[in-house]
């Protein structure tokens, strides 16, 4: 056979072959020994060949990375090389392909009057192991069912066998790649071709879908939207409601993050902050610069600079003078080949910290509310930001109101950051970055779960509360670009984002049901297998909180309900005190095969790590079960001085999670 192609796989001897071919064609590994029992452990029963964790997004927001084990992570290497070897490149696919760049992407929509933007939503995610095992089976591959399976099984991350979730492609692995654009080659086709009949451009970076034309096809419910939809949820994706985004011409237009109005640019920020790093280096000199930026980002500065300018130069041509300038600069600061030159790690490592944390963050989600409560007190500049028919006007002009506003929020923002950055993040996006902090995809995404990228320090709101004293800011018609579909309504004025989406943001409201519909949702989830009781007080209740961090919280504790599919009686219910609400979620009769000590350690890994995250500061969390060594409450987010672990006096009715949120 050809051993170069992978299309001519027969066997498992086959693909070991292919795989020491690529590692040998490319230096990935020097002694790399494969058995055949190896490749059926990994793609069928390895329980551990992928270690997941989470890294944060500029929104405060998580991203879920799957990294495979090194062993794993060296096959993967040398198949996504087999992989790259027969992909035949459709123009219209840019990400993670040679010769092509979130820039190739870009230069598609240059000069054109409308650019549309959509995500596909959990992308990796809604490529199932099921589907990569067709894709094998036909044209350019052809393998026969038993070899498509075992290929599918090392390329997916997979869930015990017991498990309603399905397999999928994991983000993180060197092969999602390559397979993802496989996977959406028939999407690619079918939206050029609708691009095509409509005198439309059409790209695809990863999960980022961009056309563009000179007429205005995406209003909503157009006929050209609507075949979007309908050939995208048909291809096995859905939508990203949140990130809809349609800019016109008199705007700034961006495509993956470069600017598209006349030609491809970066944005005069992304230019301001390299010129901030180079002055560092100038300033501070270069040992000490690059061991101050090691430690407070653990990446060195003289690499991050370079990486910027070849960045740069891709974007803006290597001929380009600000190119040139800042290039001839850095390299006179830049001595004894620093582009390659790691700080002293030894001096930085005891400091060292992700600089999105706190490193002093304090669970105290008593005292967060609090904070949170201004929004609802009527001598609080913070509830005029909420509130239309709050007293704005009695602080008689914008740049009044926003002094008050600052002026509370330097009160209370050192505690916020100790408490949440996420919530301090949401807040500080909603009341004082500017439009082109908010609007600059180098440095910020947006605020909140929708990325909303307009905001009380907006220059469109400044300007129009400046206009005339009179002018009502929760009156003003957003521009397009801002304007958005949400789940709760048309988002249309700047009154909208106040009251439409931030309020419910940060606060579970009883008037639509808010807390009760995010379980009820979760039910769903769970299928008709499942019995689900749920408390009906819990219809009525209302509290601060970060509410997404919350749903994606509670989205976890089902997801281990399903893991222990075999107990399918699930209570949910509710009792309230004058200080707090306490959430009591229990799979009844299930119970803990570990020891109590041994769960206090779960904390530290998996599912209960990713609850930890998100509950941190908003609520206290603990478990209840009968473990191997009796029965006892594993106390993982307390607020007073409770002990990490009590014994119970009864066994608890089954494997409970309990959180309390005060009022």
């Amino acid at each position: 056979m050809n051993i170069k192609s992978i299309n001519g796989i027969k066997n498992i001897n086959d693909l070991i072959d292919i795989i020491y071919y690529y590692n040998d064609e490319h230096n990935i590994e020097n002694n790399l020994h494969i058995e055949t029992s190896t490749i059926n452990f990994l793609a069928f029963y390895a329980k551990k060949k992928y270690k997941k964790f989470e890294i944060p997004k500029n929104n405060g927001e998580f991203r879920t990375i799957y990294a495979p084990t090194k062993y794993l992570k060296t096959i993967l290497k040398s198949l996504n090389y087999a992989f790259q070897a027969i992909y035949k490149n459709n123009q219209v696919a840019h990400g993670f392909l040679p010769n092509k760049s979130v820039a190739t992407n870009a230069k598609k929509h240059i000069s054109k009057n409308y650019v549309f933007n959509m995500d596909l939503k959990d992308f990796f995610q809604s490529i199932h192991q099921a589907r990569i095992w067709k894709m094998l089976q036909i044209s350019p591959f052809n393998l026969p069912k038993d070899m498509a399976n075992l290929l599918a099984g090392l390329l997916c991350y997979q869930y015990p066998r017991e498990s309603k979730e399905k397999s999928f492609l994991p983000q993180g692995a060197p092969t999602s790649p390559i397979i993802s654009n496989f996977i959406c080659y028939r999407l690619d086709k079918s939206l050029l071709e609708l691009a095509k009949k409509h005198n439309a451009i059409y790209t695809r970076y990863a999960d980022d879908i961009t056309f563009s034309s000179n007429i205005n096809l995406y209003k909503k419910d157009s006929e050209f939207l609507q075949k979007i939809y309908r050939i995208i949820n048909n291809e096995g994706f859905s939508i990203n409601e949140n990130k809809i985004r349609l800019q016109g011409k008199g705007y700034r237009q961006e495509v993956t993050g470069i600017i598209v109005n006349e030609k491809i640019n970066v944005s005069k920020k992304y230019i301001k902050n390299l010129r901030a790093l180079i002055y560092m280096l100038e300033k501070y000199g270069e040992k000490e610069a690059n061991e101050f930026y090691y430690t407070n980002h653990a990446k060195s500065l003289n690499m991050v600079i370079s990486g910027k300018l070849n960045y740069l130069k891709m974007i803006k041509g290597e001929s380009d003078s600000t190119y040139l300038k800042l290039k001839e600069k850095f390299e006179k600061l830049a001595k004894n080949d620093v582009l390659i030159k790691e700080p002293n790690k030894e001096s930085a490592q005891k400091t060292k910290r992700n600089p999105k944390q706190n490193p002093n963050a304090k669970h105290n989600p008593k005292a967060l509310v609090d904070i949170l409560r201004k929004f609802s007190q009527s001598d609080s500049p913070f509830k005029a930001t909420v509130h239309n028919e709050s007293n704005y006007p009695s602080y008689n002009g914008y740049d009044n109101f926003m002094t008050s506003l600052n002026k509370e929020w330097n009160e209370i923002q050192k505690d916020l950051n100790a408490y949440s950055y996420r919530l301090y993040n949401k807040l500080l996006g909603f009341l004082f970055k500017s439009t082109e902090e908010l609007t600059n995809a180098d440095n910020y995404k947006g605020w909140g779960e929708s990325n909303v990228k307009i905001g009380w320090s907006s220059s469109e709101i400044s300007e129009y509360c400046k206009a005339n004293d009179k002018n009502n800011p929760f009156e003003y018609k957003l521009p397009d670009r801002y304007i958005i579909e949400h789940k709760n309504g048309s988002i249309t004025t700047f009154g909208d984002i106040c009251m439409k989406i931030f309020k419910y943001e940060i606060e579970f409201r009883d008037e639509n049901q808010q807390f009760f519909k995010l379980i009820q949702d979760n039910r769903k989830k769970l299928g008709s297998g499942f019995n689900v009781k749920i408390d009906e007080k819990i219809q009525g209740v209302s509290f601060y909180s970060d509410t997404h961090l919350v749903s994606e919280a509670i989205n976890k504790i089902f997801n281990q309900f399903i893991e222990r599919k075999k107990y399918i009686n699930i209570r949910v219910s509710m009792e309230t005190t004058d200080e707090y609400h306490k959430f009591i979620f229990s799979q009844l009769e299930s119970k803990c095969n570990k020891g109590s000590k041994e769960m206090l350690k779960e904390i530290k890994d998996g599912d209960f790590e990713d609850i930890k995250k998100r509950l941190f500061s908003l609520c206290d969390w603990s478990i209840e079960a009968k473990c191997s060594d009796g029965n006892f409450r594993i106390n993982y987010l307390k607020s007073d001085n409770e002990k990490d672990i009590d014994k119970l006096p009864d066994a608890p009715e089954g494997f409970t999670h309990i959180l309390r949120f005060y009022k």
